[in-house]
């Protein structure tokens, strides 16, 4: 499969390419983690300080400001949810 970011998912993981205040790491995808995702994506649109959004990881967790490896991903089952 192509890769359709203009940037490498381990340097957006690993914050080599994007500010770390761009990047919104999530290890799943529970109704919690639904009500901080869409106020990230929010705060990613508003965009006041002109930095062009942001990137929001699902099935990657973070531990003090650093991605947890090997990612978690996503099963099958909530994909489409």
């Amino acid at each position: 499969m192509r890769n359709r970011l203009p940037l490498d998912v381990l340097d957006l993981v690993h914050h080599r390419t994007i500010e770390g205040a761009r990047v919104e790491l999530k290890a799943t995808w529970s109704e919690q983690t639904r009500a901080q995702v869409v106020a990230t994506m929010c705060a990613f649109a508003n965009d006041l300080y002109n930095q062009n959004g942001g990137y929001i990881v699902i099935g990657v967790g973070e531990r003090d400001g650093r991605a947890v490896l090997p990612p978690i991903g996503v099963p099958d089952g909530a994909v489409d949810d």
